[in-house]
């Protein structure tokens, strides 16, 4: 049994949510729509260091961003790890960049 408002699973025989206090339902409410994000390149590398460094910068910064390859070890394969921020943060996303040390 399931809380519609908060989504809490309880245990058989609980009839009501205890911090909502409603009936629950036998199903999971539906959880949220997922969001498509269009990601933008704003650093591509083959170093992990330096691409760990950029992610510490861009969280520093308060930007959202994945990493593309590292798991997958694209280095491995002559192709750069990337670095993936939202198009709006892309330009903001780059400046900070500039805080990385020179590349050679």
């Amino acid at each position: 049994m399931y809380c519609p408002k908060c989504s809490v699973e309880f245990a058989e025989g609980v009839t009501t949510c205890s911090d909502c206090d409603i009936d629950l339902k036998p199903e999971p409410p539906p959880g949220p729509e997922a969001e498509f994000v269009y990601w933008v390149i704003a650093l591509a590398h083959r170093d992990f260091g330096r691409i760990g460094l950029a992610e510490s910068i861009l969280q520093a910064n308060g930007i959202d961003f994945v990493t593309q390859g590292a798991t997958t070890r694209l280095a491995e394969l002559n192709e750069p790890m990337r670095v993936c921020v939202r198009p709006e943060d892309e330009d903001r996303a780059k400046e900070a960049l500039t805080e990385l040390p020179s590349d050679e």
